[in-house]
């Protein structure tokens, strides 16, 4: 927990434009939270049999949310890349300013790619964790409790077996990540051999 801390001091300075870019994804779950409803209501005039403008005003109501989904993501996918670039570019100048103070013990001990790939590959990682995961965790919280709560209007026994089931993909989860995370060290480890021996 202390690690995402000290990273979120890089987010700090552009919390405004990360904070705009969650609310506009938190829009963006709430209009696609509409889209299942209002195909509901579709399916239903279809199988009754209803008159061809409600019909069209439910198509028509289904439009206007995929053109609304579709705005919200347009533009904060915009101010999420835009700012996902500032810190990075942020995190290499401070990256650089503190590998430039070293020693050059420090660049003896340690193999050139190493560093090299510090520059490159993992800043970037880190800026995209940064503001795309951090920023796009509250809208996921907010689609997963809103299409829990229209599964328990729709029908509450499966709604609720779907909320049990839950902890056990939290598990898996957990599972897969301790399985995948040697691997990605090893990848970075891999990726840095690969800048050296160039």
């Amino acid at each position: 927990m202390g690690d995402l801390r000290s990273l979120l001091v890089f987010a700090a300075p552009h919390r405004g434009i990360l904070t705009l870019s969650g609310a506009l994804t938190l829009f963006e779950s709430a209009v696609m939270l509409g889209v299942p409803w209002a195909g509901g209501l579709l399916t239903e005039a279809i199988l009754r049999g209803g008159a061809g403008p409600e019909i069209g005003r439910i198509l028509l109501a289904m439009l206007g949310l995929f053109a609304l989904q579709s705005l919200f993501q347009f533009v904060s996918g915009y101010l999420l890349d835009r700012t996902t670039d500032q810190i990075i570019a942020d995190l290499r100048t401070r990256l650089y300013d503190h590998l430039q103070a070293l020693p050059l013990a420090f660049y003896h001990r340690r193999r050139l790619g190493d560093t090299l790939a510090l520059l490159s590959t993992d800043v970037y990682v880190i800026g995209a964790f940064l503001s795309s995961t951090v920023v796009a965790l509250l809208p996921l919280l907010v689609t997963a409790g809103g299409a829990v709560l229209m599964m328990i209007r729709i029908r509450a026994d499966l709604a609720f077996l779907v909320a049990a089931l839950i902890p056990l993909f939290y598990l898996l989860a957990k599972i897969a990540g301790r399985v995948l995370r040697p691997l990605s060290v090893r990848l970075q480890d891999e990726e840095a051999g690969a800048i050296a021996m160039a």
